[in-house]
Parts: C-alpha cells; sequence; structure tokens
C-alpha cells in the first residue's frame, strides 16, 4: 500500500552505514553514497517497540491539578480532541506491542470495522460517507486512537502476531468503501479465507506517531521489503484510471520496483471503483480445477472473467513516468529520487539521471506485462480486420525491460490461430533475455507458428521451456520443423505436448535433452526417425516413466473423473456417478472412493 502520511518500522541505521539504490539494493550491488548525518526521515516505514513511549505523570505534580491541565491543554472537538479520542478508546482498545510492522497484518473483517466504525461517525466529523478515504481514516481514527500508547493500529485490533499473505499497494486518496469492494473482490475470485488471510497495508502495520525510525542504509531492511518478503511478494495493486489514482504515486512505485526482478512475477490488479474487476496472475483454483475437468476450459473461464477490466487503466500503464509520480510530502519524492541514483537521501536530486529512465521502463513494461494476456486475449478474439495499435504498443512496453533476464510469460488460451498474433506474442519477449518459460496452452497454434517462434526468439536465449499443451492442429512433422529451425545457441529445451496430435514417439522425445531431440531432427531419413523413436518408446517402457507421462490424454480424463467424484455427494447424481466409476474401470484403475 502506497502511503503517502506515513508508516514506520524500529530502528535508525548508525551512523557512517552506507544508502543503497533501488536497483543496488534488490540486486544485492552495494553503493558508494552514504547518509552520515541523516538518522531518521518520513520515508521511515516500519517499527517494532515503541520509541515514543508514554510519559509517566510526576508524582509531585498534585492529581486534581494533572487533570486541569490535561483537560486544557488538549481541544474538546477536532480528530484530537477529547471527544473523539475517548470514543475511539471504547471501541478499539490497546490489546498489545507487536514487534516488527511486517508482521501486523489485518483481516478484510477488522477493515470492516473500521468502515463500520467510519459510518456511523462520520457526521460528527462533518464528512460524508461517500467522501471517506484512509487520508481521512487516517486523521480522525489511526492517529487519535493511536497517539496514547504510540501504537499501530493493528495493535488495536488483533493481540496476535498476523503474518502477512497478501502485500496491498494502493493510493489513500481513494474512497475506502471502494478499497473494501476490491479487497473482497480479490478474496471471492481467489477462494481466500478470511481466517488465515492477512493483508498487509501501512497504515494499518505502522506507527504513524513515529514514521522516521525505519531509515535503513539497505532497503531490504525495511519494513516494506519485510512485508512483501513475508508475502512472497504476493501484491494487491489496487488502482484507478486518471491522474489521481496509484499509478501517478511514487510510493506505489517504489512498492512496486522492489517487485520486478522476479522471475515470475504474481501480482493481482484491481480496478477500484463500487463494481471492481481484477486481473490475477494466472489461473485461480476454480479455473485450475475447471483445467482438471475439461483442459482448457480454466483459461477460458480466465479470459471472460477478466474481460471487463477497464481498458483506460491499461492505456495509463503505457504512459507511465516515474518522474511524473507524486508523494504528498515533498521529502518523500526527493529521498526516493536519491535512493533509485545512489545518492545521499538527505541531497538535492539530480534533474536528470540514467536511472530515472530505468526506472520508468522497467516498471512500464512491469505494469504492461499483467495486462498482457487480457489485452491480446480480447483481440485474437475479434473478427478480422482487427485494431492492433493498443497491442502494438503493449507489446513493445513489455519488451521495453532490457535489463530482464528470467522471464516466466503466459498467454494461454488466447487465440494464435493467426500469423500476426504469434508475431505480436514475439515482440512483447524482451531481447535480453536468458531464460524464456512460455505458456501457450490452448492458443491453436499450429505447425508453421512453431517455426516461427522457433525463428524469432532472442539470441541471447539459451534455455526455454515451451508448453504448447491442448494445440491440437501440431503434429510430429511441426515439431521436426521447429526443432530443425532451433538456432545453435540454445542449451537447454523443454517441451509439453500433452492434448496434441504428437505421436507417443515423439512425446517420450520431448523429455529427453536437447541433444538428443537435435539427433533426431538430424536424421535424413524417415525411417530412421521412426527407429529412434520406437527404440526410445522401448527404453521409456523399461524406465521409472509413468503410464500418465506416456498417455496424457488417458491420464488427462482419468483426473477429471476422480476429481469429480471428489464433489459432495448432494451435488452428483448416482447415476452419474455409476457412470464416472464404470469408466475409471474401462481406463485400468479402480474407483478409490467407493
Amino acid at each position: 500500500m502506497a502511503v503517502e502520511d506515513g508508516a514506520e518500522s524500529p530502528g535508525t541505521s548508525p551512523e557512517g552505514k552506507n544508502n543503497r539504490s533501488l536497483f543496488a539494493s534488490l540486486s544485492s550491488a552495494s553503493l558508494a553514497s552514504s547518509s552520515k548525518g541523516f538518522q531518521t526521515s518520513p520515508l521511515s516505514r516500519s517499527g517494532s517497540a515503541p520509541l515514543l513511549p508514554r510519559t509517566p505523570s510526576r508524582p509531585d505534580v498534585p492529581e486534581h491539578i494533572r487533570k486541569e491541565f490535561v483537560r486544557y491543554s488538549t481541544p474538546l472537538n477536532g480528530p484530537m480532541g477529547r471527544n473523539n479520542v475517548k470514543v475511539l478508546h471504547k471501541y478499539f482498545k490497546f490489546h498489545r506491542y507487536i514487534d516488527g510492522a511486517e508482521n501486523r497484518g489485518v483481516a478484510l473483517t477488522k477493515l470492516i470495522e473500521i468502515y463500520r466504525y467510519a459510518a456511523d461517525h462520520c457526521a460528527d466529523w462533518h464528512l460524508t460517507l461517500s467522501s471517506i478515504n484512509l487520508y481521512m481514516i487516517n486523521d480522525w481514527l489511526i492517529k487519535p486512537v493511536t497517539k496514547e500508547h504510540n501504537s499501530a493500529m493493528a495493535e488495536h485490533l488483533s493481540s496476535k502476531k498476523l503474518v502477512p499473505t497478501w502485500f496491498i499497494s494502493h493510493w489513500w486518496g481513494e474512497i475506502f468503501a471502494d478499497v473494501l469492494k476490491s479487497i473482497r473482490q480479490h478474496m471471492a475470485v481467489r477462494g481466500l479465507s478470511n481466517n488465515v488471510t492477512f493483508y498487509w497495508l501501512s497504515a494499518i502495520a505502522m506507527r504513524q506517531h513515529d514514521l522516521d525510525s525505519d531509515i535503513w542504509s539497505d532497503l531490504r531492511d525495511i519494513s516494506f521489503y519485510k512485508a512483501l518478503r513475508l508475502t512472497r511478494f504476493r501484491v494487491l495493486f489496487i488502482t484507478s484510471s486518471g491522474s489521481s489514482s496509484a499509478l501517478c504515486r511514487t510510493w506505489c512505485a517504489f512498492e512496486l520496483a522492489m517487485c520486478m526482478d522476479r522471475t515470475s512475477p504474481s501480482m493481482d490488479i484491481a480496478a477500484c471503483g463500487p463494481n471492481p474487476e481484477l486481473i490475477t496472475s494466472g489461473i485461480v483454483t476454480s479455473e485450475i480445477h475447471g483445467n482438471n475437468y475439461l483442459p482448457g476450459r480454466g483459461f477460458h473461464s480466465k479470459i471472460l472473467r477478466e474481460q471487463n477490466f477497464p481498458a483506460a487503466i491499461m492505456k495509463d500503464a503505457l504512459t507511465f513516468n516515474f518522474l511524473k509520480t507524486e508523494t504528498s510530502i515533498a521529502d518523500d519524492k526527493f529521498r526516493m529520487l536519491n535512493c533509485v541514483t545512489g545518492q545521499p537521501l538527505d541531497g538535492t536530486p539530480a534533474v536528470e539521471h540514467d536511472k530515472y529512465y530505468e526506472m520508468s521502463r522497467r516498471l512500464r513494461s512491469f505494469l504492461t506485462f499483467h495486462f498482457w494476456q487480457r489485452a491480446l486475449a480480447e483481440v485474437s478474439m475479434q473478427e478480422a480486420p482487427r485494431d492492433l495499435t493498443m497491442l502494438e504498443a503493449m507489446a513493445k512496453a513489455v519488451a521495453g525491460d532490457w535489463w530482464r533476464r528470467n522471464l516466466d510469460m503466459s498467454v494461454a488460451g488466447c487465440n494464435l490461430l493467426d500469423e500476426e498474433m504469434v508475431l505480436l506474442v514475439v515482440k512483447s519477449i524482451p531481447s535480453k533475455l536468458v531464460r524464456l518459460s512460455l505458456d501457450l496452452q490452448h492458443t491453436d497454434l499450429t505447425n508453421e507458428s512453431l517455426v516461427t517462434l522457433a525463428k524469432s526468439m532472442p539470441p541471447s536465449l539459451s534455455e526455454w521451456s515451451l508448453d504448447v499443451s491442448g494445440c491440437g492442429s501440431i503434429t510430429d512433422d511441426g515439431i521436426l520443423s521447429f526443432l530443425q529451425a532451433l538456432p545453435d545457441h540454445f542449451q537447454k529445451l523443454d517441451l509439453r505436448l500433452f492434448n496434441t496430435q504428437v505421436s507417443e514417439g515423439v512425446t517420450v522425445l520431448s523429455k529427453e535433452p536437447l541433444e538428443t531431440m537435435r539427433s533426431w531432427a538430424g536424421l535424413s531419413l524417415a525411417s530412421d526417425q521412426k527407429a529412434m523413436l520406437v527404440n526410445l518408446v522401448k527404453a521409456a517402457s523399461g524406465s521409472n516413466l509413468s503410464p500418465d507421462q506416456l498417455s496424457p490424454a488417458k491420464h488427462n480424463r482419468r483426473q477429471a473423473l476422480k476429481n469429480m467424484l471428489l464433489l459432495q455427494p448432494a451435488r452428483l447424481k448416482d447415476e452419474l456417478r455409476e457412470q464416472i466409476e464404470a469408466e475409471l474401470e474401462e481406463l485400468g484403475e479402480e474407483d478409490e472412493h467407493r
């Protein structure tokens, strides 16, 4: 969650320790720049122990005088007024201190409690419920109730350490009700349980009265990075379109930059609004079950689920510029700019720098990458002639991360029957990749398209994992042509050919090292190729390969029938259950659920 007015963390960096730039920190490379003399800053964002304990009353001051002093030294009304604070302490009692801001996750039900309180008291705050955002809740609720104990809001909501499972990045200016709807939609689509799913939000996890204690020489020591690491870099990015959105906030960009070097980025993006839409990284649990029941069904379900995601947000991602992002506190942006360039945090940031350009290109690629499958699926379903203007721009943006070396990309379920769609996928692959995992399941890929892919890979690529399962047009001849067109610089190839028209021999061949595949493709006589495949099948039959590996279609059917038997008895009629059990027997396996 993008922190605009604050968040915190324990400890202060010792004098003389070096600061690291954003990219140097994430890549474990040190910088020479130092932050001597700058020990605290609003860049601080964590906290494990209260650094501003409540001041005990002096024993020599009479109690009635002390009470009078407190009464007349604090206002009666307003956010920090005695009336507001008194009511807040009745609803949100302090439980105990929880070490480490990264350990202060929050459940959706607790966020709803905060919203309900705001709904009941917004009239007293002279605010309308439809306009309340996290800035207002921070001013009227979080800061007043946490001031006495110098605590975090999470310490008033739970007495336990709650390790977060998802990290939320968003702008505090979004309507709070819409943010909660986005989180609820995320839980519903992902099938998450409220009892075990905890989100990390800086407004809740960090001590708002002690924000200056989280300045460290290494970004990996700040609470943001620690929370991301605990969530295994699973991010829920909540944004809307336009100039007032998370895409225009520096803190959000800073948070996402900590994730962009991941080989397989896992970020779900929610379009914030009264009716939130969600784009997920990969398919969710229900769609996985759909694939097990009927191969390819889950991918189709994902495409239909995401088709209403606003195109305006995708267009905003194409124009992302790190220098044009904003913060509520000007010093925060100056320090982050210095952090990116590797300069002392308290110095004057450079007006121009190559690191700004790198940050903008990489984050533009990172954001567009998560929209790529949804945009490609939408256009691929249109009838020719198609308008490819936006897709061309998105492909260029995704490929614009010249610094990326490893990538897992999935466009499963998109229609790649036409050559122009295949070329768009090729254009989206960064040119300096060393390792690529490309998921093209159920894309109607043809033999000719396979050859196009083989000839178009980046020259730096040495390891390639290609999944074309479910592409029913691919045959042995297509695999032969593909291997013959494969450049010599490839060192490793992993092919997955389930539910295609390739023979059993080629299926076995795809599990062999690349040298064996090249040897087969290099044989000039068809009889020699066939003989080699027969020998491979015989060798595999005597090895540890399971029958499922040799017969993927049979395995998939069997697995689908097994999954149907896992349904609740009330949802599966006896007649249908008997048919499933009979078919399992025909497939050579007795039912385990009788």
